[in-house]
Formats: structure tokens, sequence, C-alpha cells
């Protein structure tokens, strides 16, 4: 009989969820927690080889620090970053700051592949309003070429002065057709989405601000990713080295950003992502050519009136009513409305130096333990917002969330 042992949380994957998710509450010593199928040097910075290691190279910086992926992918999936600053977040949080010297990359493999709808989301907010910017990209980790002839894709995400530009070929690029400047001081939100498997380049969305904006094509062909590729953030992380050469001119992203989210399937909607819903938005129900706003469907004082309303609208790709439906997308959104209900969040999991991923009840669980846990840990930022309620820091998020 075969016996399996090991150590660690086992929990069904939701397809349908996030599988990439970073905020910057907190950034951990790399070796926090193990990322398995990484190995890298060890403190002295010699090749040795070791599963819990403190430091990577990325693209000529040494990196000894980790943002943990909050998305179903979990830690084979963490981000390992270097010069990678904290500071005020568009949410009362903390967001990371980026600078040319900065590395955000993740070591697993995809999440891109092949011709497989994806849609992501980030907030950013940057003055640079004269460079050519790398935001996001997706590209094979070995080589030093980028090959001019159409070969399988790779995905970046460009701030061009401003404007919001997707390359899959040096000769595939997407593009706003209208001239408008996101590199003005201000946060803004970009979020990509392929409406379909192996979709066309130019049947890209591309939303700024919660609105879809026009686009034009150079030389459109079908999306066919790498399989072979990695993901970073702020720069061309574990990639080809190659891309330096191909995109003369193009740098590291300079500015704040504060939540990056990838999902395995084209967006459900914009509001769903975002976590909010517009005054004006309206949808049409029932049989007549009627159009209905948002609080609508909660206008029943009869309970089961405003159940089936919700029942029925709320699945429909036009409603766009996330905070009404209860929809959101967003986990790091999500997790601030438990917050404001004053209540744990269940699946959140943090590290213990001696017991080693531990939940929320975990402060409170030895009762001579836990005035003493609740004073080491409820510290922590992510901490403190995840587990509001045993922390005591409810009245504080409801002030932030109130105030936004």
């Amino acid at each position: 009989v075969a016996k399996v042992s090991s150590s660690g949380l086992l929990h069904l994957l939701d397809l349908d969820a996030s599988i990439l998710a970073y905020d910057f509450e907190d950034i951990f010593p790399l070796g926090s927690r193990q990322v398995p199928g990484l190995r890298g040097g060890n403190d002295k910075g010699n090749n040795k080889e070791n599963l819990m290691f403190t430091e990577i190279e990325i693209r000529g910086k040494v990196c000894k620090e980790s943002l943990w992926n909050h998305g179903g992918f979990g830690a084979q999936y963490d981000a390992q970053v270097c010069n990678v600053g904290q500071v005020d977040g568009r949410n009362g949080g903390k967001a990371g700051y980026f600078t040319e010297d900065s590395r955000m990359a993740v070591a697993g493999t995809g999440p891109l592949s092949a011709g497989q709808a994806f849609s992501f989301g980030i907030w950013f907010r940057t003055w640079k309003h004269d460079r050519r910017m790398i935001m996001v990209h997706h590209a094979n980790y070995w080589g030093d070429y980028v090959s001019w002839d159409y070969g399988k894709d790779y995905f970046t995400l460009i701030l061009d002065k401003g404007v919001p530009v997707i390359h899959t070929q040096p000769k595939t690029k997407l593009q706003s057709t209208k001239s408008i400047n996101l590199a003005d001081g201000e946060w803004h939100h970009i979020a990509v989405s392929m409406p379909r498997n192996s979709c066309l380049a130019s049947e890209l969305d591309i939303y700024v601000d919660g609105k879809k904006i026009g686009t034009e094509i150079t030389n459109d062909r079908p999306i066919f990713q790498t399989t072979s590729g990695r993901m970073s953030v702020g720069g061309y992380g574990y990639s080809n080295s190659g891309f330096e050469n191909a995109y003369p001119g193009y740098v590291p992203y300079t500015g704040s950003i504060d939540e990056f989210v990838l999902f395995t399937r084209p967006l459900k909607n914009i509001s769903s992502l975002l976590c909010q819903e517009e005054n004006d938005h309206k949808f049409p129900a029932g049989n007549t050519s009627r159009t209905r706003k948002c609080k609508w469907l909660t206008k029943p004082k009869k309970n089961k009136q405003k159940a089936r309303r919700i029942a029925k609208y709320c699945n429909r790709d036009n409603v766009e009513c996330a905070v009404t439906c209860d929809s959101c997308d967003n986990p790091f959104a999500a997790s601030r409305a438990i917050q404001a209900e004053c209540k744990d969040q269940i699946g959140f999991f943090f590290l213990n130096d001696v017991h080693g991923m531990v939940n929320c009840a975990w402060l409170t669980n030895t009762p001579n333990m836990a005035e003493g846990r609740i004073q080491e840990y409820c510290t922590r930022t992510a901490v403190k917002w995840q587990c509001s309620e045993t922390c005591g820091t409810c009245e504080q998020n409801q002030s932030i969330t109130k105030s936004r």
C-alpha cells in the first residue's frame, strides 16, 4: 500500500476565481515559505542548491524578498522581488513603489499557455509620461534572442508615454485609437481580457478606469502563447534575455502599483473586477423595453422578492452590479467587504515560525497564549486586515472602507 506524507494545505482549485493575486501589504523575506520547484543560491551567494533559498538573481539584481500569491495557484506562484518600496496605496493600505532597479517576477511556468483565454487587472500611479515602460510581461524564460518571424506569442503590456499598448509579437501591436495620458500622477486601472480561446490580438478588450477603449491593430493574428513562459510585473523578469535588444528604449516601470489580479478566463464584466457599480448603469428587465438601475434589484421590501430578482438577473453578463449582486471577482476587495462587516476571512492563512501556516482562529485557540499571539501577529498588516474581528481592528477597517 502506497503511503504519502506531506506538510501544507490541500484545497480544490476554483478555476473561476483568480489564480494570481498580489498586493503590497506585506513583503516577506525569501525563504519565509517554500516555493515548490524553485531552487536558488544560499545566503552566501554560492551555487549550492537548497529548497528554502534566501536570494535569487533577476536581470542583474539580487532579490531577497517575496510577495505571497493570494490567488488559487498558491505558493508555487509567489513573486520574487527586490528594490520594491512600500508607499500609501489607494485603499488606505500599502502600494508597491517601483523604480528601474525594481524586480517582481514569478518563477512558476505560465500561467498563460497556448490559446487559453486569460484576463487581468492592475492598479497603478505614475507621472513618467516621457517613457515607454513595461507593466505586465509574460514570455519564454530561455534564450537570448526574440525572433521577428512568427512563432509562439509572448505578452507585454506597455505604458507608452501614458498610452496602453500590447505586444504579442515584434510585428503585432494593439493600441488605443485615442491619445490618452495615464501617466498623470493619478491612480488608474487597466484591465485586459481575451473574450475567447485563441482569439485574434485585435479582439483583446482593454478597459481603462472601468471603460472599454477603442483599439487598432498592426499585423493581426490569433493568440497562441508560449508554453514555457513566466510572468513578471514592472519589467522583463525571468524571460528571454533578448527583449532589451528587441525593444530598445523600453524601460522598467517607475511608479506605484497597488493590486495585480489574473484569471484564466475572460472577464465576466468590469464591474465584478473593480467591485464597484456605476450609478447610471442600466440593464433590460422583464419582457418590456424598460431598463433598470442596480438599486432596483433590492428595492422590494419583501426579502423573497429581492431574492428572486437577484437570482434572475445577477448572472447575466449585461448586469454590471457587482456590489448589489455580491459578485466581486477581486479577492482583495472581497476581503475588505468582510472586514467592513467585522468578520475574519475564513480562507486566510499566514506564516507562524513554529506551527507553519495558520488561520485567524489559531490566534485564540489556546486561551493562555491568545493575548501574546494577538500582540505579536496582529501588528502585521495582512493579519490585521484579514483577522479584523479577532485582532479588534474592525473600527479602523470600517473607517478606511467608508472613506473611499
